[in-house]
């Protein structure tokens, strides 16, 4: 491949200047030739790695526009070509500095007419044509002479010809139209057209908005911003009024469509402009350098000012247009799209910013407004950014400031709950913007007494916000202050740490960051503070989760703060009704605990000495009251199931326990109706949960033995959850606490492994039975008699298991068995070669065979896994006595090479297994498993097995491999 295509895109930031002129030169005089797409795709490839540094083809902009141009006024299919090139290099560098470059003689402008009355406005293969001809048009029509100087009296005069065609390609719905609306701009605000064209193409727009099409509305209203943009003041002043009345008539901001709304917004916005003189505000506020280095040399000193004498002839009224263009402004501020309300907050900046004082402040009062609980989110999102724009602009002055600062707070906290969505995300973002456009404007004199309080709500939008692009916004604007304000506690050091890159995985900001900016005192109560209020319990159960972890750690740096603030708090909130609040804060108690019984055992006391007796009765009973049915029942209960025992657990491990024996009977149900669900995951969390109460409380015998007899008959049960539960719970039990029939429970494990017309489909209780089979085996190795022939029923019941291949309409479910399977024979088998234990060689070849045949299998899960036990297997220390062909197997499996093998990859696992063909002793598994893998439906799989399996045969003898296929498959 070239080197050139391989040159990532975003490199030419880095580059100093434009290295392909010759190359892209010679792509355009070859433009006529064949492979003309190609030609095209490689030249805008080029020019797009320029993107962020176009004026490095400024030099080289005269030469390609020359070329090209040429190109243009030859034949048609040559013009579309060259069209499509110009385009490219006007979307790189601007249509306006590439302009520059076009001829505009006189007699370049009937060229350019002619031309674009070859072209059809809806042309849809080749508008980039009428695109490139009308703006050319734009720069021509810039000449300096009476356009009736160029009349023919036997043609249509050129202004009406130029008129219709800009009002041709208004209604185009093509990019064109943006095209013939600066065209409009251009051509209308000369002083020979203005006179005659203007107000009646004013009143076209006007009849074209009557009509309910959404395109030529677009159009028109393109070009009247245009105009009012490039026109004098003194020409249009008088239109304005007419022209804002007419459009409050049509209804535009009603309109489904967003660019007809923010187009309607910046027509509003610019006819409040010309009402208006063009002058600056005088008064406001204007900081004395934006130098950073100048900033950091003064140290705080003050070189903000504010003007405030008012202009002498300026009057004090404001004209009532002028009032219901803001007001229309203030509205779009609402808006349900960003750019409407984008466009919004930069036209109230821009009239905001030649407007007197107080008008200015009742402007801000309007939109302080707007941040209020009665607002929708978008109002929020629209204030926030015309905040921004005030901010910027100097129009906010510093005596404000104590109103905006907490509502930009809040701003930065906005988060609420909307059916199965939740909005804010851009109120936040916005917010983060605002205080970063503060730490340009103010001086840091003026913006000291609210710092400490901005830098505590952008760490902590930094450490915990949901959404990356706020968690970077915030860390962009703390970075900014610590610039520009230099007086941030420690911001610094923080910096250094909390930057653009580290906050941008979540869990990383959460339990990394947050310690890390917590350690400082001055943030330690405020992260703590926001978790409380606004995390614990939120929506999202996955930050309900990170925010109980990280309030673990923040625990270590301020267990007092924690025990006599928050304790309370959660304790209370544990068992209200609010689901998500419920079960955010039972998994902050818990964690909290299990933080304070690591404290405790530093300073050796127990964990109830270091919250307090009463605290800790409390927590029991928090436990107790969650037991009742009505929390453990209903919408939400397997959320609160799992947290509960996660709170048993916590409470267990800090020796927070109930002495009372009806209240440890109910911790028992708690667990025992857990273990009983039907949802795996809250299995997983009793089963946990038993092994901290059980190393307590199983010590008694009698609690012990019932607790035995409990395993046991469930594990017999003719219910599937009764068996997955109780199979989950025997692989935490701690041996050395229990009294256990280990024969009993084998014999019941085992009988749970077996497939029977009842239990055919129920492929979750085989994998959780064989995992609890060898987890138990390995663990009551010391209480098990006759350990020999023990584990060789237990590895025949690991055999039998990967021949399970039950299928349902979810396909091959028996898939996860085998898979546990091979794992609990790996684990077994390591651990009985470890403690000596016999295991005859029978037993060893049929283990290798049966993973050697999971191994060919066509599901890449059940391989890598068949691969990687396999291979474990082999080469363990000790070594495994009677492994079948074991110099073949080292030989095709070396130590050092197997280790890089994704076993996943079929080009990876296949070429390997093949060989084992020769083989008599793996022939037959082998072939076994190749029959399954080509009946298979992945097809890449099969074309690879079948390629590799050609490639052995025409190696090796077929003959002799045809006579091990017969005779082992008989």
């Amino acid at each position: 491949m070239d080197n050139d295509l391989e040159e990532p895109i975003g490199l030419a930031c880095a580059k100093i200047e434009f290295s392909e002129k010759d190359t892209l030169l010679a792509a355009i005089s070859k433009i006529g030739e064949e492979n003309f797409e190609k030609r095209l795709q490689d030249f805008t490839t080029t020019l797009n790695l320029y993107q962020e540094q176009p004026h490095l083809l400024d030099p080289s902009l005269p030469e390609f526009i020359g070329q090209l141009l040429l190109l243009l006024t030859k034949d048609v299919e040559l013009r579309r070509k060259a069209s499509k090139f110009i385009y490219v290099l006007m979307k790189v560098r601007g249509f306006k500095r590439a302009l520059k470059c076009f001829p505009h003689e006189v007699s370049d402008l009937e060229v350019v007419l002619n031309l674009l009355k070859q072209e059809s406005p809806g042309d849809i293969e080749n508008w980039e044509v009428s695109y490139v001809l009308l703006l050319w048009l734009s720069l021509i029509i810039l000449i300096p002479f009476d356009l009736k100087r160029f009349d023919d009296g036997c043609q249509e005069p050129l202004i009406t010809r130029v008129i219709n065609i800009i009002k041709t390609y208004l209604k185009s719905y093509l990019s064109s139209q943006e095209a013939a609306a600066y065209l409009a701009s251009v051509y209308l605000t000369r002083p020979d057209v203005k006179e005659i064209e203007l107000l009646p193409f004013i009143s076209w727009c006007q009849e074209v908005l009557l009509v309910d099409e959404i395109r030529p509305r677009l159009g028109v209203l393109r070009a009247l911003s245009s105009v009012f943009k490039r026109g004098r003041r003194e020409d249009l002043i008088s239109l304005s009024e007419p022209l804002f009345r007419s459009l409050s008539k049509y209804n535009l901001m009603t309109s489904t469509e967003i660019m007809l709304r923010k187009l309607y917004l910046k027509l509003v916005q610019r006819i409040g402009l010309c009402v208006l003189k063009s002058r600056v505000a005088k008064w406001r506020y204007q900081r004395g350098s934006r130098s950073l280095a100048i900033n950091l040399l003064s140290e705080g000193t003050s070189q903000g000012k504010e003007i405030v004498d008012e202009d002498i002839e300026e009057d004090s009224s404001v004209p009532e247009l002028l009032e219901e263009v803001v007001d229309s402004l203030l509205n779009g501020l609402r808006d349900c799209d960003t750019v409407v309300r984008w466009s919004s907050a930069k036209g109230i900046g821009r009239i905001a910013n030649r407007l007197q004082k107080h008008f200015v402040g009742d402007v801000l009062s309007s939109v302080l407004d707007l941040f209020t609980v009665t607002e929708a989110d978008s109002a929020w999102h629209g204030g926030c950014l015309a905040l921004a724009e005030l901010g910027r602009r100097g129009l906010l002055l510093p005596e404000r400031l104590s109103e905006v600062i907490p509502l930009l707070l809040k701003a930065l906290t906005y988060d609420e709950l909307r059916g199965s969505f939740s909005v804010g995300r851009n109120i936040r973002d916005a917010a983060c913007y605002v205080c970063w456009s503060f730490a340009r404007a103010y001086d840091p004199a003026v913006l000291a007494p609210f710092l400490d309080d901005l830098a505590r709500g952008l760490l902590i939008t930094a450490v915990f916000d949901r959404e990356i692009n706020c968690r970077r916004a915030a860390a962009a604007a703390f970075q900014e202050h610590v610039g520009r304000q230099g007086a941030l506690p420690h911001g610094i050091d923080i910096l250094t740490t909390v930057d653009y890159f580290s906050v941008g995985m979540k869990p990383h900001a959460y339990l990394e960051l947050s310690c890390f900016v917590g350690k400082y005192p001055e943030y330690t109560a405020s992260l703590i503070d926001h978790l409380m209020e606004f995390k614990v319990g939120h929506w999202d159960l996955v930050i309900r989760d990170l925010t109980a972890k990280a309030l673990r750690r923040l625990t270590h740096l301020a267990p007092e703060y924690i025990i006599a603030n928050i304790i309370p708090v959660l304790i209370y909130r544990s068992t209200i009704v609010e689901l998500y609040l419920r079960h955010g804060s039972i998994l902050a108690l818990s964690e909290i605990f299990s933080a304070l019984s690591e404290i405790a055992r530093t300073k050796e006391v127990t964990t109830a000495e270091l919250v307090g007796r009463d605290l800790a009765q409390k927590s029991i009973e928090v436990t107790i009251t969650l037991s009742t049915g009505r929390f453990l029942s209903g919408l939400g209960s397997d959320i609160t199931k799992q947290a509960l025992c996660y709170l048993i657990r916590r409470c267990c491990e800090a020796n927070l326990c109930p002495k009372d024996g009806n209240r440890i009977d109910v911790w028992q149900s708690v667990i025992d109706i857990s273990l009983q669900d039907k949802r795996r995951a809250v299995q997983k969390a009793a089963a946990t949960a038993l092994h901290s109460f059980a190393s307590i409380y199983y010590t008694d015998s009698a609690r012990s033995l019932i607790a035995t007899k409990k395993c046991i008959s469930s594990l017999l049960s003719k219910n599937q959850d009764f068996r997955c539960g109780y199979a989950l719970a025997l692989c935490e039990i701690p041996p050395e606490v229990m009294e256990i029939p280990a024969i009993e429970v084998i014999e019941a494990l085992k009988k749970c492994t077996e497939i029977t017309s009842d239990t055919e489909k129920w492929t979750d209780t085989r994998q959780y039975s064989l995992r609890a089979l060898s987890i138990f085996c390995i663990n009551y190795f010391e209480k098990i008699e006759n350990y020999n022939n023990v584990a060789s029923e237990v590895l025949q019941s690991f055999l039998k298991a990967l021949g399970d291949y039950t299928a349902d309409s979810r396909g091959d479910i028996g898939a996860g068995v085998r898979e546990t399977a091979m794992d609990s024979i790996k684990e077994f088998l390591l651990f009985c070669v470890s403690k000596t234990v016999h295991i005859e060689e029978d037993l060893v070849v049929k283990i290798f065979q049966s993973i050697v045949q999971q191994a060919m299998e066509k599901i890449d899960r059940t391989r890598n896994v068949a691969g990687s036990v396999f291979c474990k297997l082999l080469h363990n220390e000790p070594r495994i006595p009677n492994i079948p062909e074991y110099e073949l197997l080292l030989a095709n499996f070396p130590k050092d090479d197997v280790v890089n093998i994704n076993w996943a990859t079929p080009t990876d696992a296949i070429p390997r297994f093949v060989q084992l063909l020769v083989s008599p002793v793996f022939c037959k598994p082998e072939v076994l498993g190749l029959v399954s893998t080509v009946g298979g439906l992945t097809a890449s799989l099969v074309r690879c097995l079948f390629y590799f399996l050609n490639h052995f045969l025409m190696l090796e003898n077929v003959n002799k491999f045809c006579r091990f296929v017969m005779r082992n498959i008989q």
